[in-house]
């Protein structure tokens, strides 16, 4: 028998409902427990209904709208969700008028005798203060405020829902089959939950958020994407940059040293805001004593901005300053291209192409990829695929995941510590295009994070890879141990190795033939800190390096 689209529907539901339930069950007041039954126990026209109904924008829904050939009784579906205090009548006139049609608007105000005139809101205006009798049956839908709750639950994840599942379905996206690793428990108890949802839902003050913060216990990494601290985080940084917009800059310190030891995950930003702070409050020599606390424990890409930062307040404070090891340059190509000035920014050579694609056009004798981050993840989920799925405890907890939860994270490494480090000694010898072919088999156009199929073919990737030789285990190191943030500032461009060439209209003109990994810049375009740590890593690993500033004619 052929399923319908409503009972695909419905059978994705009990799945994602009976997944939350075995690790989520004890989080459950007794009635969200009763709503929950109810919801496994839905089965034929009222479950294919309440299915779609759920999935509506907005809560609100008229019963004459429901045409679903698999729901040929909506009425009888109706009444049977009405008596599971599933679907309810007796909606206030304010929301109902919010589903009337403009021409069921001006029979109403026909029949009271007031104007027909005006935009659709003008006319909602007039009825409001003249209740009328429901002829449309306008209804609501409950439970899917639960339900969204208990998909983050079992997804593990904030955005992630049972569209993923429709998607594998429908043959749209194709999913790694992997061991599913015994999942834990996503909350200790129904508070920890609620905290969160509070967190997702809405803002608090500045000290009810800190407060919230402190107290708040740090979760594991299999709960990141449940973990309310760096949502919170980001409310109260947000809400203190416009204190020091305000002047009152003295009053942020405390609640950033706060940030601080509570442990915020990327410190760098706030040891800078911190530092401003304490330089506008008369205190500069301390400000400098911060930077050169953190310098070496945030992540590299915000070690520049500490550096500056701290320099500046050592001079203004009279104290001294132990600079960094300063970081290698690559060198500058210049190259000229036709410029079309265009808002928000120009278009550039004959195609009217951005910066980068119009370099790669104009490259075209070469093999160019457009590269940015998205080659070296791509590299890295090919290179270490297998590790993925690995069955680390907890990491792959449901069906249908890209990647394990620790993936994108400093614990990725050490849950595979020794597997990892074989793998970086196996690229060291050589053997990385192999391995890249062995997994870009077995992956065949699945799902798995970081992985772009269509950026290039096999044959182009393992020229890269070869091209890098013992050069890519550090860039691989580096998206292992630190995380998916570190690929931010990779190189835009990465010449794939060929017969030596040269560039038209650029000095220098030649190519040597080999890897080339180039960071294109237009007149206005300066060189970010990440950037530039990128340039020193892939220098000092042996990698070709260069800046092409792109002028017009």
């Amino acid at each position: 028998m052929v399923m319908t689209p409503g009972q695909f529907a419905l059978q994705d539901l009990h799945r994602v409902l009976r997944g939350a339930q075995a690790t989520a069950g004890h989080l459950l007041s007794a009635g969200e427990g009763v709503l929950l039954r109810r919801l496994l126990d839905l089965d034929g026209q009222a479950g294919r209904l309440w299915v779609r109904l759920v999935a509506r924008k907005g809560a609100l829904f008229r019963s004459d709208s429901l045409a679903f050939d698999d729901v040929p009784e909506p009425e009888l579906a109706l009444s049977e969700l009405q008596e599971l205090d599933l679907v309810h009548r007796g909606i206030p006139w304010s929301q109902r008028l919010k589903l009337l049609r403009v021409p069921e608007l001006k029979e109403l105000l026909r029949g009271l005798g007031l104007a027909l005139s005006g935009r659709r809101q003008e006319l909602v205006d007039r009825l409001l203060p003249v209740p009328q009798p429901d002829r449309v049956g306008v209804w609501r839908v409950s439970g899917g405020a639960l339900l969204r709750r208990l998909e983050r639950l079992w997804f593990r994840s904030g955005w992630r829902d049972r569209s993923s599942l429709l998607l594998e379905r429908i043959g749209q996206v194709q999913w790694v089959d992997h061991p599913i690793t015994q999942p834990v428990a996503a909350f200790p108890s129904r508070a920890d939950w609620r905290d969160f949802e509070s967190a997702v839902s809405g803002l608090e003050s500045p000290q009810v958020l800190l407060s919230s913060i402190e107290q708040a216990q740090p979760r594991g990494i299999a709960f990141r994407g449940l973990d309310p601290r760096p949502k919170r985080a980001k409310q109260l940084i947000e809400q203190l940059r416009e204190l020091e917009r305000a002047g009152e800059s003295q009053g942020c310190i405390q609640a950033y040293q706060a940030l601080l030891d509570a442990g915020v995950r990327r410190p760098g930003p706030v040891v800078q805001r911190l530092a401003q702070c304490l330089g506008r409050a008369e205190q500069p020599a301390l400000g400098a004593e911060v930077c050169l606390h953190w310098r070496e424990r945030v992540a590299p890409e915000q070690q520049p901005a500490l550096e500056r930062a701290g320099r500046r307040l050592a001079k203004k404070g009279g104290v001294g300053w132990p600079p960094m090891a300063p970081l290698r340059k690559a060198p500058v190509r210049d190259l000229v291209l036709e410029m079309v000035p265009s808002r928000p920014r120009p278009r550039w050579g004959p195609e009217r192409l951005g910066i980068e694609a119009a370099v790669q056009r104009h490259c075209a004798g070469q093999e160019v990829l457009q590269a940015e981050n998205g080659l070296w993840t791509t590299l890295f989920g090919l290179l270490f695929f297998d590790l993925f799925w690995l069955p680390v405890p907890g990491m792959l907890p449901v069906p249908g995941m890209d990647g394990p939860l620790d993936l994108g994270s400093p614990v990725f490494v050490a849950h595979r510590a020794q597997a990892f480090q074989d793998r970086l000694d196996a690229l060291a010898r050589g053997e990385g295009a192999e391995i890249l072919a062995r997994h870009h088999e077995a992956g065949a156009g699945a799902q798995v994070r970081g992985v772009i199929w269509g950026l290039a073919p096999l044959p182009v990737l393992q020229e890269v890879v070869r091209g890098a030789g013992p050069g890519l285990v550090p860039v691989m190191e580096r998206l292992g141990r630190e995380g998916w943030s570190a690929r931010r500032g990779l190189p835009d461009l990465v010449f794939v190795p060929g017969a030596p060439g040269a560039v038209a209209d650029a000095l220098p003109s030649k190519l040597s033939g080999e890897l080339l990994c180039v960071e294109v810049k237009g007149p206005t375009d300066s060189l970010r800190d990440g950037q530039a740590v990128w340039h020193d890593r892939l220098l000092r690993a042996g990698l070709q390096v260069e800046i092409w500033k792109v002028r017009s004619r």
